[in-house]
């Protein structure tokens, strides 16, 4: 079973216990399956991170950070895009 799975598939704080027990690789992994299978859409960066937050927990809310949506991008640049101008922080899941 994928860990993204695990992960979601776990009830309260458990969500945070599975997430913290994967490996950085295995959670970076599972933080962008979890990004990229969120609703289709844009939304500002807060918000990216609540929906994480009630997915995947407290924990892996903080992974999530301009840096890590950089990334996502440059990697997937068809799941996501992003724009960080002038103060909006945009994050489009395509």
């Amino acid at each position: 079973m994928k860990s993204s799975t695990r992960i979601k598939r776990a009830k309260g704080t458990r969500k945070n216990e599975v997430y913290l027990a994967l490996s950085f690789g295995d959670r970076a992994e599972a933080l962008a399956q979890i990004i990229c299978g969120l609703h289709k859409g844009a939304r500002l960066l807060d918000t990216l991170k609540a929906e994480v937050n009630e997915v995947a927990g407290v924990f892996a809310e903080l992974d999530v950070s301009k840096k890590v949506i950089r990334g996502l991008a440059s990697v997937s640049p068809e799941k996501v895009g992003c724009s960080f101008t002038l103060g909006l922080e945009e994050i489009r899941i395509k």
